[in-house]
């Protein structure tokens, strides 16, 4: 699809522009952080009242539990805030594991050091592999200041989450794919710690025609399944399938921020819509972009960057539980639709809602606190609707996720 080749520089977002607002961002959140984590110390209890880099205490404390020789007791409220309240001692806040047994082997060498030290390590790795991901898309040092200014980078650091390990895994996966099918599908393969984010690689895969990196993944993802089987035995396993429901439950109780959460099935709920009419929405949705990832892989002559977004924005669409530490997903797919923008020109608009949707994982908490609604997944849907005419799709996405089935004859 032709698109409207303008001059970059002519365009209010600008390269100089770009770059002074990742600027201002790293400042301003850098200046932040000093103060935040000044208020934490000695303690390491937040001005909130929770562990600084408080998600990441639940890897820990797993790991802890796992390297002390009870790996299934991670699952154990009880157990689980013993030790997270021995890391932290002022802290009563409880931070539940809900991983499978693959991700407790990730994490496992953590267990091995203070929370602090650990802490720094996990967040200093994955931030670095972050950065290399920026650098190896645009070929530009000037490329980490945006990739340290990335909103949804910035959530995942002060989380303490997973964000930048799984992003990177994908990333990587996709530059890859074409030169080393195989350690592309390794890769993805590894994806098996959250592998609801990773479902729909193997769709990708079959429509292209990429066996080689579909077998890889196949294989990589079996076996380090069952190395996590068999290094924690299978009451671990079975105690991950348990915990399933419950997180469920979680989820549908509010018990985690909904705020945080811009999946069509918190939508909904946020909506008061039942959890049955809001599960239909969501298998709705998951079902619109693995046909969306479909389409746009299937043909040869998609631009492999539009092709990429469009599997990274739908990866997204799949799962109810997504949060936006997540969205550093969204990030590369709207990095490689800016390198398909800048090298063929950008449609009207299109720049501007580029820019939105890299912005938006700061105004989806206050939106919500306005609004009541997780309006989220309405970027996710933007974004690929863009990634999808990028693809040459001559139907809107849009109508995928809105439009009943039609059974008419094409004219």
């Amino acid at each position: 699809m032709a698109q409207q080749a303008a001059d970059p520089a002519t365009h209010w977002l600008n390269a100089e522009r770009i770059r002074v607002y990742s600027l201002l961002i790293v400042a301003i959140v850098g200046a932040v952080a000093v103060w935040w984590i000044a208020r934490s110390l000695p303690s390491l209890v937040d001005p909130h009242g929770k562990p600084v880099g408080y998600d990441f205490i639940t890897f820990w404390s797993a790991a802890r539990l796992a390297v002390d020789g009870d790996p299934a007791a991670v699952f154990d409220p009880s157990a689980i805030s013993a030790v997270q309240h021995l890391a932290v001692p002022a802290s009563d806040a409880l931070f539940l594991w809900h991983y499978p047994p693959s991700f407790l082997l990730l994490v496992l060498p953590l267990g091995l050091l203070s929370y602090p030290a650990a802490l720094v390590a996990f967040s200093a790795a994955t931030a670095a592999l972050w950065a290399a991901l920026a650098r190896a898309l645009f070929r530009d040092p000037r490329a980490w200041l945006v990739a340290a200014a990335t909103p949804a980078g910035l959530v995942n650091f002060v989380d303490g989450q997973n964000g930048f390990l799984t992003a990177g895994l994908a990333g990587f996966a996709l530059l890859q794919l074409e030169r080393r099918p195989r350690l592309a599908g390794v890769l993805i393969g590894l994806l098996a710690i959250k592998p609801h984010l990773g479902v729909m690689f193997p769709i990708a895969f079959i429509a292209g025609r990429r066996w080689q990196a579909l077998v890889s993944a196949a294989v990589t993802a079996i076996v380090f399944t069952i190395a996590g089987v068999a290094l924690f035995g299978l009451p671990t396993t079975l105690a991950f399938l348990r915990d399933l429901p419950s997180l469920r439950d979680i989820v549908d109780r509010a018990g985690l921020p909904w705020g945080q959460m811009p999946s069509p099935y918190v939508l909904m709920l946020s909506l008061h819509a039942p959890a049955v009419l809001a599960a239909l929405i969501q298998a709705a949705a998951a079902l619109a972009a693995a046909v969306c990832v479909w389409r746009a892989w299937r043909r040869d002559e998609v631009p492999f960057e539009a092709r990429a977004a469009v599997l990274l924005t739908g990866s997204l669409l799949v799962s109810p539980y997504l949060f936006t530490y997540d969205w550093t997903w969204l990030a590369v797919a709207l990095a490689f639709l800016a390198i398909l923008g800048l090298r063929e020109g950008f449609g009207r608009f299109e720049r501007d809602a580029l820019f939105a949707a890299w912005l938006s994982p700061l105004a989806l908490m206050p939106l919500y606190w306005l609004t009541g609604m997780q309006l989220g997944c309405a970027v996710l849907v933007m974004v690929l609707a863009i990634a999808m005419r990028r693809a040459g799709a001559r139907r809107d996405v849009t109508v995928l996720l809105t439009a009943p089935p039609s059974f008419s004859r094409p004219r």
